[in-house]
């Protein structure tokens, strides 16, 4: 190498030196809350759920988990739950789902408006 760097042509994609995650998200159609450690639910069917900023199982339980997450708790309620994955604040969940609720504590549901 001789130490020269080579020129951007119009078909690069320049990654700017402020607002990297706004990049991220943007250029991956990512949002923004993911990378920011928030929630976000993925429901396949009524037997199958990916939620994604878990901080930490709460509960577990055929019946019913909860789950901390930022800023609040999330409570899956069914039959025959099991937790099949729990990685890097990402859970999958199997089992009939009944509800989905969120609180600010555990066992604590916020009233609907």
């Amino acid at each position: 190498m001789n130490g020269k760097s080579k020129k951007p042509t119009a078909g690069d994609t320049a990654v700017p030196k402020a607002g990297f995650s706004d990049w991220v998200t943007s250029t991956f159609d990512i949002p923004p809350e993911i990378l920011e450690g928030g929630l976000s639910l993925e429901m396949r069917g009524r037997n199958r759920l990916l939620i994604r900023g878990c901080r930490r199982i709460l509960t577990y339980a055929p019946e019913e988990m909860q789950f901390q997450m930022k800023g609040c708790v999330l409570t899956v309620s069914g039959k025959c739950l099991v937790c099949h994955s729990f990685l890097s604040g990402a859970v999958g969940i199997e089992g009939k789902i009944h509800s989905i609720s969120f609180g600010d504590r555990p066992g604590e549901e916020v009233p609907s408006c």
